[in-house]
């Protein structure tokens, strides 16, 4: 059996570059963040057990998809 936590968020951007998010992890996860939005960078900064922050490159009008993956 696999000792892992997976969740998956789907983040709205309304004309702005930073979100914050909030999760429940043992320890402190993987994170991927990719954009539905074209020609924009995404990243990911400090990154704990209870959330991380989501930043683009340029202000977006759209969807950020975030999969978080972390062992138990």
């Amino acid at each position: 059996m696999l000792n892992v936590e997976i969740s998956e968020k789907r983040v709205t951007f309304t004309g702005t570059d930073t979100k914050s998010i909030t999760y429940s992890f043992t320890n402190i996860p993987f994170i991927t963040a990719t954009s539905q939005t074209n020609n924009v960078n995404v990243w990911v900064e400090s990154v704990t057990t209870t959330g991380c922050t989501i930043r683009t490159s340029a202000a977006v009008n759209g969807v950020i998809h975030v999969q978080i993956i972390g062992k138990k």
